[in-house]
This record gives structure tokens, C-alpha cells and sequence, in this order.
């Protein structure tokens, strides 16, 4: 009996959780799944001068954002996420109209606000800064909105 099993020796099992050659095809280590609607925003971004990155639980701006050029970007959206400050990124964005970032833990409102100067909603609804923490040299035309 020994014999006849050395003759007739079969494939190693594959071990557990490794991925099969076929299932390989299908993944992109460039983009995680879960960063491709972030990527998807960042290029409509690009094309359409509106960002929108609400929900998405960001602690921070997404690195990403600098290989897309977001210049003429008039309306951003950052609402509902996980930010304590304004991103200094988004003081980069020298047509932004209208910048949303209620319901956020935003605590402060940097000076470089002020280089925003086509800037004229400011949403910070149910975020921790105030009407006071508005810089005096803030544009006269923008408004904290309240909706």
C-alpha cells in the first residue's frame, strides 16, 4: 500500500487565503477599492470646478488631490467628515466660491482664509468654531451661511 501512494502522488493544496492566479487578474494594488470613489471625485473635480468629498469620513485632505489640478475649483464640499481643521490645502483653491464644511469638528479658521477672495459662503454649521474666530481681515463678501 506504501508503495502504491508514493506512485501516485496529487497537487499540493493551495494554502488558505492565498489568492488563486485567475483571482489575481482582478486586483489593482494602484487603486484600492475603497479609494476609487475618492479618485473618481478628485477627476470630476478637475473637470467640473465642483468637489464633492461629503461623507466620507476624511481626517484630513486626500494627498491624492495634488495630481489633479483643482485650480478652478468654485463650490467644495467636505462636509459630514472627521476634520478638526480647515484643510490648507483648500486656502490653495483661488476661485473657490463656496466652501461647505458643516458638520465637522472644525475648531479654527486659518489665516490663509483670507487668499480666497472669490470665497462668499463659508459653511461651518455644527462645527466647533464661531462667528468670532473670523479673522477681521476676512473678504467683507463672505458670510458664515447657515444652511
Amino acid at each position: 500500500m506504501a508503495a502504491l501512494a508514493a506512485e501516485t502522488s496529487l497537487p499540493p493544496l493551495p494554502q488558505l487565503g492565498a489568492a488563486s492566479p485567475a483571482s489575481q487578474s482582478h486586483i489593482s494594488p494602484a487603486c484600492p477599492p475603497h479609494n476609487r470613489g475618492l479618485e473618481r471625485a478628485l477627476e470630476e473635480a478637475a473637470a467640473s470646478g465642483v468637489l464633492s468629498l461629503s461623507a466620507r469620513k476624511l481626517k484630513e485632505f486626500p494627498r491624492t488631490a495634488n495630481n489633479h489640478d483643482l485650480a478652478d475649483t468654485v463650490e467644495a464640499d467636505l462636509s459630514k467628515n472627521r476634520l478638526a481643521d480647515v484643510p490648507s490645502e483648500v486656502c490653495h483653491l483661488v476661485a473657490l466660491e463656496t466652501l461647505n464644511l458643516y458638520h465637522n469638528c472644525i475648531r479654527s479658521i486659518p489665516d490663509s482664509i483670507i487668499g480666497l477672495q472669490a470665497l462668499t459662503c463659508l459653511n461651518l454649521r455644527t462645527s466647533a468654531v464661531t462667528r468670532s474666530c473670523l479673522s477681521p481681515g476676512t473678504s467683507a463678501d463672505c458670510e458664515l451661511c447657515e444652511s
